[in-house]
């Protein structure tokens, strides 16, 4: 089915080791689960988020020409905000968004250093959308640790697991 990936632009994702910043791991792995997305037939929805108001969607369908898929990818690519951290709202976006027609039972992945948590009351909230709409949550975080997203998502994985890991952590993720 469909994906919808949560990209974290925050501030927070521009520290990084050796000029590679968290925000370039983050795109580069919404960019790999595009591209194995997109050869399976599958429609990708990227938003780019960071403070509540600073958020995006960039909807690519398999079925685009691929020079306007690879246009949407570098749009994605180059965004970025720079704010503060909110998982809420861009949350609540993705579980609108399995609404229609096009992204029904998508699974959702965010991906982020984790610089942030989730209210108790919106885990909970979290849980039932999950149940109502038949989607799962699939959390990747880079460099940090976010204790309300690891309870309330359906896999968490450090991205350092899936870099020494390799085939077995990355391949459950992108199974999934």
């Amino acid at each position: 089915g469909p994906i919808i990936i949560l990209i974290d632009n925050s501030g927070s994702m521009s520290a990084g080791e050796g000029g590679i910043t968290r925000e370039m791991w983050a795109k580069a792995m919404g960019l790999a689960m595009a591209e194995i997305a997109l050869k399976d037939k599958r429609d990708i929805e990227f938003i780019n988020f960071s403070s509540r108001s600073e958020i995006s969607k960039h909807v690519i369908s398999h079925t685009l020409p691929p020079v306007e898929r690879v246009n949407k990818l570098i749009a994605v690519a180059e965004e970025y905000y720079g704010g503060g951290t909110d998982f809420e709202r861009p949350l609540d976006e993705a579980f609108n968004d399995v609404e229609a027609s096009q992204f029904k039972k998508a699974d959702i992945i965010l991906v982020t250093d984790g610089d942030c948590e989730i209210s108790e009351a919106y885990e909970k909230r979290l849980q039932k959308l999950k149940k109502e709409k038949g989607t799962r949550v699939h959390t990747v975080v880079i460099g940090s640790h976010s204790e309300s997203m690891e309870r309330a998502s359906d896999t968490y994985s450090p991205l350092y697991d899936i870099l020494t890991q390799g085939d077995a952590v990355a391949g459950q993720l992108f199974e999934s």
